[in-house]
């Protein structure tokens, strides 16, 4: 299996850094408040989705059955996302 390394040092298959990058991208042209959401949720392991995002980020299945982020998932997000708020882009790994 082709694996991805981020910059934390940690390899992460490339179809799971591929899929997660498809999501991240629809969700940040499609659905704002659930990509920060989901960011957040990241970042803070304290954080809580608003309102119905919960709902949307389980439908695009990057959460758990426990209703937080995989570990994997987590490792992407915090390696391409940058910025905060409503400030934050997507900065992809050169691969």
């Amino acid at each position: 299996m082709e694996m991805i390394k981020l910059p934390s040092g940690t390899e992460v298959p490339k179809v799971l850094y591929v899929a997660t990058m498809q999501t991240l991208r629809s969700l940040c042209e499609k659905k704002v408040m659930v990509f920060c959401d989901l960011v957040m949720m990241c970042r803070d392991q304290s954080y809580e989705a608003f309102g119905d995002n919960a709902i949307d980020l389980k439908k695009v299945n990057v959460l758990e059955s426990n209703g937080r982020p995989h570990k994997s998932i987590r490792q992407i997000v915090e390696a391409v996302v940058k910025g905060n708020g409503l400030n934050m882009h997507i900065k992809p790994l050169g691969v």
